[in-house]
């Protein structure tokens, strides 16, 4: 068979099959699957006698000659069954063999039985209408006569039964009162009953059987209908302009027979141009078979008259029934003659609707309607808001015949209606939906904040949003509040993107409009700005007269886009700066009036401000410049960075950088610095022993270029240089002796006292230096104002201290110097100021986490610098409650919520816990000792109520 004949799956199945017995035989199997029927083809090999089958013993072979038998069985017979898979379906069956085997020595016999299983394969779509038959048999409601039916005495009257699926053929019988009927062989059954009789009336049971057996059954009661209770819903009518379409539904008027009726309307020759076994349809128009008019102010009204007359008929005994009508009616709405126009240079769309104007207006539009009246009409006036009140606003007014509406807006939308002497016209008025929103937002990062999507429009708009063409899932970190704005909790980086806010406008009926519209909003998580002190000019900028001079203002994060100026005496100095990106470049011509403070401002664009104040100051005679040399020791060289910001007035095109050699120079250049590479045997470096270190020194040397001077090359800035030095112990490894750096002498950040410190008068603290690197020992001493701080003790090899008490004379600088065997030099200076216990910051360099049963206080002790718990006594509320850690940089403290003197304050929405870090100095007057506090810094939790009472969201102050 060919796919053009239907065949989808063609399987030919060889088999063998040997059965060994008291003689053995053996034959072969091929099958063939067709589209509705499996063929079996048997070759048999064997002399004996064999009784074959299918699975249903009825299903015997067809036998073609001695050798080949062939059996061709249905896809739903013959015992047939199936499997399903995803996409197909297996028919299967099995071929039965029996043989006798009669014993010689004992007098029996008995039957032999194999069985052998055969299969077609085929897809699902292709058996489709064969595997209907597996499916239960049904009753089909839709072809059938209902279950309850009316009839008039003496007509006869169709009933049918129409069941679906099953085997087929299916066998459908009618009874009454357990008595036949009618009976058909198909899956259908249509028969007429005359109700002549009264007994005639009752139930009639519908028994429908497939082949496989399985039945189904439908009752159906005819009842005697009185001619006065003859229903009238099942006749429908659709009016038109200009005609009229009548359907009667049959099944519901089951004795309506047009052999024994003449259906007609009021003109006898206007009859059904189409009637079926369920409906009767009529058309006409509006004008014919005596249609009557009937006029009224508002409406046309059309009338006819479908009637059913009864027929004699010989061979059914039809008594006398009067005519049934069915009335007709089409009521049309008069065109008005009047009617609101409105102007065309309006913006936005009208529409008229069964009498009705709609129209959708855009936000700020004027808006210009007349009312048109007809010869026998008057205008009387305009209404707004469904007739409640005259219009009277300034934006509203109602000009004679006009109404004029001028920059619409939201609540301009509604009812307006034009009165005449006559009728009420009607002006429904919708705003289109419009956008208020920014196009781009910013929300802080690690804050909640809110995507804000400001809309307007009458009828209201409702909001959805989606995030680069995907919806948003409104759970977990986002949602939406009631004005429909996106809520993100704890925002992060990823949150950034273009997110999309579509809003949907739903207009009344009849309009029975939807509008979409969209607009794009590009979201940024920021950081707040600040200040990038590694790439900014230093506060105090020393720079030589004459020279120019670069002023660098660098800020990190905050919103794009940042705008940075610098500014002196108030007046912006545009003309030598450039920006880019979030720095700002200025070189300066320096001269007498140059000198003094710059003001950099940074803001961004949420309008975050940060000033950054630098003096321009003028390098004298007795000034030392800074060491801007960082060094870093390798094992066959030094790495040597040279920090440009120390030195502004050093610029590109204006000076020459080189070691003790002249030919070794830096290999990276930047803005902000450069570095240069020296060999340990080479440009210049030079090496001192000491024991068993080894000591290269070399220098860096800036040549500033010369400056013509009265007609004279002259050098306006002495050379400025800039020793280093690396040091190498000799260590023996794998019998080799080898150099191994040491590290160089810098100061030990973690535990010396800041550049900066700042304190309450009067009290006392402790000034701490402390070095790390360099040849042991060191010679280490303090300076103050030229002289050595005597009271300076060594508390370690690498370690100074001292203990002031801050009074106005010990405000000032102190700086330590200490030097190594090898003379290396490490400098520390630090500078102390006095404060106000009022201008002590009671929240910055203060966290506060809030538990859900306690409170934990971590003090910075890098921004309280004033703070030394060996001078201080540091307690909660409750003196018991003391710091559980203190290191040099941090001080820690927890405290249960109802322990350590904490209060709290209940309201309608939260429960406030407060608390207070007390410092205290100690006091000793007349050998008696006090402790007198210091500074009280706050200490507030807030947290928000659960129902219930219980606690839950937790915020802090």
């Amino acid at each position: 068979m060919t796919e053009k004949k239907g065949i989808l799956i063609l399987l030919s199945l060889w088999t063998l099959l040997v059965f060994k017995g008291s003689k053995g035989f053996s034959f072969d199997t091929k099958v063939h699957c067709n589209p509705r029927s499996m063929v079996l083809i048997v070759k048999s090999s064997s002399n004996q006698s064999l009784q074959l089958s299918l699975m249903n013993s009825s299903c015997k072979a067809v036998k073609i000659n001695n050798t080949h038998v062939l059996f061709q069985t249905p896809l739903t017979a013959c015992g047939t069954q199936y499997k399903l898979s995803d996409e197909r379906v297996v028919f299967f069956n099995w071929l039965i063999i029996k043989k006798s085997d009669q014993s010689q020595r004992i007098q029996t016999s008995r039957v032999i039985e194999r069985s052998v299983p055969f299969h077609c394969v085929y897809k699902k779509k292709d058996v489709a209408e064969i595997m209907k038959v597996f499916e239960p048999l049904n009753f089909d409601p839709s072809r059938s006569s209902p279950q309850e039916l009316f009839s008039l005495l003496g007509l006869p009257v169709k009933i049918q039964c129409t069941f679906r699926s099953g085997a087929t053929p299916v066998t459908v019988k009618f009874f009454k009162n357990q008595t036949m009927v009618a009976m058909a062989t198909n899956q259908s059954i249509l028969t007429e009953i005359v109700m002549a009789r009264k007994r005639d009336f009752g139930e009639y049971t519908c028994i429908a059987i497939d082949r496989n057996g399985k039945t189904a059954m439908h009752n159906i009661t005819i009842k005697h209908l009185d001619h006065a209770a003859v229903p009238r819903d099942g006749v429908y009518t659709t009016c038109s302009e200009s005609s009229f379409h009548v359907i009667m539904n049959r099944t519901l008027y089951p004795w309506l027979q047009p052999a024994l009726k003449h259906l007609h309307l009021r003109d006898h020759s206007c009859e059904p141009w189409h009637i079926n076994n369920t409906h009767i349809i009529l058309n006409s128009s509006y004008d014919q078979c005596k249609t009557f008019r009937k006029e009224s102010y508002r409406e046309v009204i059309y009338d006819n008259v479908f009637i059913v007359h009864v027929k004699p008929r010989d061979d059914v005994p039809v008594l006398d029934v009067p005519d049934i009508e069915f009335a007709i009616e089409c009521r049309l709405r008069r065109k008005p003659l009047s009617r609101i126009t409105v102007m065309p240079s309006v913006q936005g769309k009208v529409y008229y609707l069964n009498g009705q104007l709609f129209g959708i207006f855009h936000h700020g539009s004027t808006v210009r309607a007349v009312c048109q009246t007809d010869p026998h009409e008057k205008f009387v006036a305009w209404k707004v808001k469904n007739g409640r009140q005259p219009l009277t606003r300034s934006k509203e007014k109602a000009l004679n015949k006009m109404l004029l509406v001028e920059n619409v807006t939201d609540s301009n939308g509604g009812v307006y209606v034009c009165v005449t002497t006559r009728r009420h016209l009607t002006l429904h008025f919708f705003v289109k939906a419009h956008f208020y929103a920014k196009s781009k937002q910013y929300i802080r990062k690690g804050r909640d904040g809110a995507v804000v999507c400001s809309a307007g429009g009458f009828p209201e708009v409702t909001k959805s949003w989606t995030k680069n063409g995907i919806k948003i899932d409104m759970k977990g970190r986002f949602s939406i509040d009631k004005k429909g704005n996106l809520m993100i909790a704890e925002a992060r980086k990823e949150d950034s993107g273009l997110y999309a806010c579509e809003v949907e406008q739903v207009f009344e009926v009849p309009l029975r409009m939807r509008a979409f519209q969209e607009i794009n909003i590009m979201v940024e998580i920021y950081d707040p700005l600040v200040i990038d002190r590694f790439m900014t000019s230093r506060k105090q900028i020393n720079t030589y007269e004459g020279l120019k001079t670069n002023i660098i203002c660098s800020f990190k994060h905050g919103a794009t886009p940042i705008s940075i100026t610098l500014s002196k005496n108030g007046q912006n100095i545009e003309s030598v700066v450039k920006v880019r990106g979030r720095t700002l470049y200025a070189l300066l011509q320096t001269n007498s009036g140059s000198f003094g403070k710059y003001v950099c401002v940074a803001k961004d664009a949420v309008g975050k401000k940060i000033h950054y104040v630098m003096n321009l100051r003028k390098i004298g005679k007795k000034d030392s410049l800074i060491n801007g040399i960082g060094l870093n020791c390798y094992k066959d060289y030094m790495d040597v960075t040279f920090n440009l910001l120390e030195f502004p007035f050093l610029d590109t095109n204006n000076y020459h950088i080189h070691l003790n050699s002249s030919e070794c120079e830096p290999y990276e250049f930047t803005n902000t610095y450069l570095r240069i590479q020296v060999p340990l045997s080479g440009c210049g470096t030079t090496v001192k022993q000491h024991g068993q270190v080894a000591s290269y020194y070399n220098s860096l040397i800036v040549r500033l270029a010369k400056e013509k001077w009265r007609n004279k090359l002259i050098n306006r800035v002495p050379d400025l240089v800039f020793p280093f030095q690396c040091a190498y112990k000799k260590t023996i490894v794998e019998e080799r002796s080898i150099q191994v750096p040491i590290d160089s002498l810098k100061v030990n950040a973690l535990h010396s006292s800041p550049l900066y410190v700042t304190s309450l008068l009067n009290i006392r603290l402790r000034l701490t230096c402390s070095f790390i690197g360099g040849v042991q020992p060191l010679k280490m001493n303090m300076i103050k104002d030229g002289k050595q701080v005597v009271e300076a003790e060594k508390v370690d090899e690498n370690t100074l201290t001292t203990v002031v008490w801050a009074g106005f004379s010990a405000v000032g600088s102190y700086e330590c110097n200490a030097v190594d065997e090898t003379g290396q030099k490490g400098k520390h200076k630090i500078t102390l100021g006095l404060t106000d216990w009022k201008k002590v910051p009671k929240t910055r360099g203060i966290s506060i986490q809030c538990d859900s049963n306690s409170i934990s206080i971590s003090l910075d002790r890098h921004v309280h610098t004033w703070i030394h718990p060996e001078f201080l006594t540091i307690h909660l509320a409750d003196e018991r409650c003391k710091p559980s850690f203190i290191d040099s940089s941090h001080m820690l403290i927890a405290t249960p919520l109802n322990s350590c003197g904490t209060l709290y304050k209940e309201t309608d929405d939260h429960v406030v816990y407060r608390n207070k870090l007390i410092l205290s100095e100690r006091v000793e007057v007349f050998r008696v000792i006090t402790w007198s506090p210091v500074v009280a810094f706050p200490i507030e939790c807030r947290y928000k109520r659960k129902v219930g009472g219980s606690l839950i969201t937790v915020e802090h102050a």
